[in-house]
C-alpha cells in the first residue's frame, strides 16, 4: 500500500513502479523521470518558490568490484498557478520536444506510424491550446511547432526503410542520450560550406539550401551526409580540386571531414558517413530529411535549368509553413 502511493496514475513508459535496472551507466547516460504530485489538492495550496526534495538511490557495481550506493537529493522549486499562461516562463521548448520524442520512441514499438503520429499532433495542440494567447503561439514556445514538425519526420516516428535491427538501435540511442545529441537526431544540423564564405555557415534543413554552388554537411547524429551540388561535383569530376591553382576547391571539398572530425570527438556512438552529390541516389538521405516548402507546389512546373538549381526536388509532404497554418487553425478553433 505505501509502495502504492509513490506510484503515478498515468504511466509513461516503464512505470508502475520505484525502481529500475540499468545495464550500465556512464558519464553521457542521460534518463528521464516523469514525477506528479500525489496529493493534489495538496499542491494547489503550495506558494511559488517553496522548495520540493526528489532524492535518488543508485546502486552499482564499480570496475574495481566494490559495491557502492549513491544518494543524490535534488532542491527545486514549486512553481504555484491559477492559469497554465502563468507558468510560460518555467517552460523548456528542447525537454518538451526531447521529453515527447522518448515517449513516441516508445510507443512505435507497438504501435504503428499512424498512431504514432497522432499521438504527437494530438500532443503538441493540446499544448498549444492551453498557451495560445488569442489564438496565437506565445513567444517561449514558437520553435515548439518547428522541432514537432522534423520530430514527425524523424526514424522514431517513421518505420519506412528501418529494419527491425535499426529501429532498436535508434531508439536505444535515443533513451540514453542528453537533449543536444536528441535535437541533433530531430531537426538535422546542416553546415554550407561555398567560394563566397571564408568559413562554413549554418543553414535551416529547407529545400532552400540545396544548391549547385555549394557542398553541405548534413548532422543526424546516426548519419553525416556530405553532398555536393551539380558545379561543385562538375568540379571534382574534371580534377580541379587536384590542381595546385585551385587549391580553394580543394578546400572547400576537404572543408566537411575536418568539421565532421571535430564533431566525432564527443561522441560514444559511431555515426556513419554518406557521401552523395546531385542525382545520385544516396542523396536520399538528405532529402528525406529537408523541409519540401514550395516544392510540393512548384516541382513539377519547374523547368530544366530551375530543377537543377533547386537541386531536383519534388515532393507531395506537407512542408513547414502548411503545417504551421494547420496548426494556428485548430488551437484557434473554438469548443
Amino acid at each position: 500500500k505505501a509502495l502504492a502511493q509513490m506510484i503515478g496514475t498515468n504511466t509513461f513508459g516503464e512505470g508502475n513502479t520505484t525502481s529500475w535496472y540499468a545495464g550500465s551507466l556512464d558519464f553521457d547516460s542521460t534518463y528521464m523521470f516523469l514525477l506528479e504530485v500525489a496529493e493534489r489538492q495538496r499542491a494547489k495550496a503550495f506558494q511559488s518558490n517553496t522548495p520540493v526534495f526528489m532524492q535518488f538511490i543508485t546502486e552499482y557495481k564499480h570496475s574495481n568490484g566494490q559495491k557502492l550506493l549513491r544518494v543524490v537529493t535534488i532542491e527545486k522549486p514549486m512553481v504555484g498557478y491559477r492559469k497554465p499562461i502563468e507558468i510560460l516562463d518555467y517552460v523548456d521548448q528542447l525537454s518538451i520536444v526531447t521529453s515527447i520524442a522518448k515517449i513516441a520512441g516508445l510507443r512505435s514499438y507497438k504501435q504503428d506510424s499512424k498512431m504514432v503520429t497522432r499521438f504527437v499532433d494530438k500532443t503538441l495542440i493540446n499544448i498549444m491550446k492551453k498557451f495560445q494567447i488569442n489564438g496565437s503561439i506565445p513567444g517561449p514556445l514558437n520553435l515548439l511547432p518547428q522541432y514537432f514538425y522534423y520530430l514527425r519526420k524523424s526514424v522514431f516516428v517513421l518505420k519506412y526503410g528501418t529494419s527491425l535491427d535499426e529501429m532498436a538501435y535508434f531508439r536505444l540511442i535515443l533513451l540514453r542520450e542528453n537533449t543536444s545529441n536528441i535535437m541533433v537526431m530531430i531537426q538535422p544540423q546542416i553546415l554550407q560550406y561555398s567560394l563566397n564564405e571564408e568559413e562554413a555557415t549554418a543553414v535551416l534543413p529547407d529545400v532552400s539550401c540545396v544548391k549547385k554552388d555549394v557542398v553541405l554537411l548534413a548532422d543526424t547524429y546516426f548519419n553525416f551526409v556530405v553532398w555536393q551540388g551539380l558545379t561543385i561535383k562538375q568540379w571534382v569530376d574534371e580534377g580541379y580540386h587536384e590542381k595546385e591553382e585551385f587549391a580553394n576547391v580543394r578546400q572547400l571539398v576537404e572543408a566537411p571531414d575536418a568539421d565532421m572530425e571535430f564533431i566525432k570527438e564527443e561522441r560514444f556512438f559511431l555515426s556513419k558517413v554518406i557521401r552523395c552529390h546531385f542525382g545520385s541516389p544516396q542523396e536520399r538521405f538528405l532529402k528525406a530529411k529537408l523541409n519540401p516548402e514550395k516544392a510540393s507546389d512548384e516541382g513539377l512546373q519547374m523547368g530544366v535549368n530551375e530543377i537543377e538549381e533547386s537541386g531536383n526536388f519534388i515532393s507531395d509532404e506537407a512542408s513547414l509553413s502548411d503545417f504551421m497554418a494547420k496548426l494556428l487553425k485548430f488551437i484557434s478553433k473554438k469548443k
